[in-house]
């Protein structure tokens, strides 16, 4: 009787700990724009590019004379359009949280605190240059 309790007491904490494991994100770093520039001189695939910026959630707050000079290192349109539109994605995202909590948390507030959001979210980052 002790041994079961025991064996379900320890498959029970193993697989909690399984759970636990499985949520957490694998951090990984922003891709630069100079890093996509050494990609496409490196003769990677459009593809191939645009996985990696998708894989590290990178965000980028580009100014137009900024993606003229990527364009002039080489980096494929399609690479720049995606860049592109990561930084449209993501305002819209946003917008579409503030509309969420201004809908069931009206003045950002919860019984009196400041809500910050989900602490394990995990939110692209935002590269400005």
């Amino acid at each position: 009787m002790a041994r079961t309790l025991l064996i379900l007491a320890t498959s029970v904490i193993l697989a909690g700990l399984t759970g636990c494991a499985s949520l957490m994100h694998e951090k990984t770093s922003p891709l630069s724009p100079q890093q996509i520039v050494e990609m496409t001189k490196a003769e990677e695939t459009t593809a191939n590019i645009i996985s990696r910026i998708k894989q590290s959630r990178t965000v980028y707050n580009l100014t137009a004379s900024q993606f003229a000079q990527l364009s002039k290192a080489g980096v494929a349109d399609a690479v720049l359009d995606h860049m592109q539109q990561t930084y449209f994605w993501e305002i819209s995202q946003a917008r579409c949280r503030e509309a969420y909590y201004d809908l069931w948390f009206p003045g950002r507030s919860w019984y009196g605190h400041p809500w910050n959001g989900y602490p394990w979210s995990v939110y692209p980052m935002i590269i400005k240059y």
